[in-house]
């Protein structure tokens, strides 16, 4: 018995040293330093480790119920000691952060696992701040935020203004643009900085104002603004005290579109304008020349990127085509106004009356709460044939082969008038041409033909007329004829492009597209200088009149090498 009580005391001695060492080889320790803290307050949670570890560890298992504020870590620390002249290393890494509850009541540090060893779960408790540690932070820091509307339709505006007041000694990150999902925000101003006095105390304040299109009906939910910072000391080496302020949550009630609308493009708006120029005053157009429409949709309360596009029309009597709309949008106090402008390009193909239809465009007025009606009215020309009618052919080279089979076919019917006599000399002609062909291919294949020289392309008959007329219009400086002539020259050379900014496009040329809009401003704005020079369109064009007509624009092998 003596033996066996002596083996057990061994061994309970071996198994308490196998689980020390084995403590000693891993530990794991976490803590926090609270477990009661309010709403405003930040957490300090401690991670730590007896050994060196160099890997970065995911903390995403904290999101639920806490905002990570700061990492700091992994940080390694060493500790020598010598004890009775042994020396002994104890090693550590640890990793720091800064949390704030997202909630009140009870929240939970879950367990954390590494290299086997778990941690036990740390339960904090979120309490409301009282009315003392607002009215001391507000001393200090506080965030007011507001909406314009307690309810708005889908894809309607909201203005939503964040005030940041803070005194002189705090520091801290401002704040940024709200995050919500299916709405699209639109900055209306960045930065405005002023003071102002609450009860009886100055504040500097830091205001930023959104605009929020809701893309979906229900309930809009506006998160909390967060401020974090430091209440920074008056010495140099001082101590920043954590502080931390937040403004309310706000819900907007958003309206599905009305069964009153009865529209193609819905447009909630406070105010909607449509106004119309032309490229010229004439009511007498004349077949084949084309004109401009220019039209220009304003709305008050929109973003640029969701006003509707204008649908091509079908006109009796010409082709029309439409330029990409140009949209623009500008900041007034009461928020967005948007304005699209669409170039609409119509080419009458007929003589007699040329009626355009009215041109409407439905939208809800978010003032009133009814469906209005902007519109263009009808438009009527008249049309008379061309006295010099241009013929805008394709462009196709004709080759030497076509050029022979003309000839020919004139000989023959001059044979057909004149006698036999032609025809034997039109044969002798014909041999003659096909021993000289035998003789220079022969010669060919004897000498290797060298590298050809490359010549500059030709134009067709009508292009090159078109061509020589650009030129003279661009020498007189005169600015009606030079854009008409452009776009038919360019679609002699082009028959795809529907305008003249397609010919800028497609050759890539930003000093083109420069001189095509000098010349429509001279032509269309009210406030630009009627004098226009034609020599920079005629030096660009005569470049252009040289190059390759099937030259690819870069554009497209930028769109493929960046996707």
């Amino acid at each position: 018995m003596k033996r066996q009580t002596g083996k057990s005391i061994v061994t309970s001695a071996i198994l308490l040293m196998l689980v020390t060492f084995s403590s000693a080889a891993f530990s794991l320790t976490v803590s926090v330093d609270r477990t009661r803290i309010s709403e405003a307050d930040q957490l300090r949670l401690n991670i730590k480790v007896n050994e060196a570890l160099t890997g970065q560890l995911e903390f995403d298992f904290l999101t639920k119920d806490f905002e990570i504020l700061r990492v700091a870590g992994p940080n390694q620390n060493t500790k020598m000691s010598i004890i009775n002249g042994k020396s002994s290393r104890e090693v550590s890494t640890s990793w720091d952060l800064i949390l704030r509850a997202k909630r009140l009541g009870r929240v939970t540090i879950p367990r954390i696992q590494i290299n086997g060893s778990i941690s036990d779960a740390i339960v904090i408790e979120v309490i409301p701040q009282t009315a003392e540690m607002k009215s001391k932070t507000n001393e200090l820091v506080f965030v007011d935020t507001s909406v314009d509307t307690s309810e708005a339709y889908v894809q309607g505006q909201i203005i939503y203004t964040i005030k940041l007041h803070y005194v002189d000694v705090i520091t801290g990150e401002i704040p940024a643009e709200p995050k919500i999902e299916n709405a699209i925000i639109e900055t209306i101003e960045n930065e405005k900085r002023y003071d102002t006095y609450v009860n009886n105390r100055r504040y500097f304040v830091y205001e930023k104002r959104f605009a929020i299109f809701p893309q979906r009906s229900g309930v809009l939910e506006i998160p909390r603004v967060t401020f974090t910072g430091s209440k920074v000391g008056r010495g140099f080496f001082s101590n920043r005290e954590p502080i931390m302020a937040f403004s309310e949550t706000h819900t907007v009630t958003i309206k599905p579109k009305p069964n009153g609308f009865t529209g193609k493009h819905w447009l909630p708006a406070k105010a909607v304008n449509i106004a119309e120029t032309w490229s010229s005053e004439s009511r007498q157009l004349t077949v084949g020349e084309p004109i401009n429409r220019n039209i220009t949709i304003t709305v008050d309360g929109q973003a640029a990127t969701l006003l509707p596009i204008i649908d091509a029309i079908d006109i009796q009597g010409a082709k029309s085509y439409k330029d990409p709309e140009v949209q623009n949008q500008t900041i007034t106090d009461a928020g967005i106004v948007a304005t699209s402008k669409t170039t609409v390009g119509i080419v009458p193909t007929q003589s007699g009356k040329l009626i355009l239809p009215a041109w409407e465009l439905a939208w809800w007025n978010t003032v009133t709460d009814k469906m209005e009606i902007a519109s263009l009215p009808a438009q009527e020309f008249s049309v008379i044939a061309s006295s010099q009618p241009l013929t805008v052919e394709r462009n196709l080279e004709p080759s030497q082969p076509n050029q022979t089979l003309i000839s020919e076919s004139a000989l023959t019917r001059q044979t057909a008038v004149e006698g036999p006599n032609y025809w034997q000399l039109l044969s002798g002609v014909i041999t003659i041409v096909w021993l000289i062909t035998l003789f220079l291919l022969f010669k060919a294949r004897r000498h290797p033909a060298q590298a050809p020289i490359k010549k500059a392309p030709t134009q067709t008959s009508s292009e090159t007329e078109l061509f020589d007329k650009l030129q003279e219009a661009c020498q007189k400086n005169h600015a009606a004829n030079a854009r008409k002539l452009l776009f038919l020259w360019g679609k002699a050379r082009l028959p795809n492009i529907d305008s003249t900014r397609d010919l800028a496009l497609h050759y890539a040329s930003d000093e083109l597209l420069s001189e095509i809009e000098k010349l429509e401003a001279s032509l269309y704005s009210p406030t630009h200088p009627k004098d226009w020079l034609g020599a920079g369109l005629r030096d660009i064009t005569q470049v252009l009149s040289a190059t390759k007509q099937d030259k690819k624009s870069p554009h497209a092998l930028m769109s493929t090498m960046n996707p």
